[in-house]
């Protein structure tokens, strides 16, 4: 089953696990020298957050492990002129030639790939 909460969008790409992942996280705590005091349960992460699977200790990125990842993510995945194997660099200059779209060829690719994740 999907996740719905703060790990929707998440799978480890080696072994499928949705379930338990250490993501470092970007926290706030007021500090003193004699310690820390009111760490905020507050916490942040983006796509370049680093992350591990509990299950298989695979070790990436949250963009590298997101099911819906950023235009970013997939240009560095796949490489500026690469292309990715399920949107075809044909489709996406069929799009444009017909106006259907104006952005550029990864941020078809990823904003295809939450159209179609939206629609299974």
């Amino acid at each position: 089953m999907a996740n719905e909460n703060c790990l929707a969008g998440i799978r480890c790409p080696h072994c499928d696990n949705e379930k338990e992942f250490e993501i470092t996280v970007e926290a706030y705590a007021r500090v003193v020298d004699e310690g820390v005091h009111d760490l905020t349960s507050e916490n942040d992460w983006d796509d370049d957050s680093r992350i591990m699977c509990m299950a298989c200790r695979a070790r990436g990125t949250v963009g590298e492990f997101s099911t819906m990842p950023s235009a970013d993510v997939l240009r560095s995945r796949h490489g500026v002129w690469g292309e990715h194997p399920d949107y075809p660099a044909d489709d996406w200059r069929y799009e444009v030639g017909n106006d259907d779209t104006r952005q550029g060829y990864w941020e078809w690719v990823a904003s295809s790939i939450e159209r179609d994740m939206a629609q299974e």
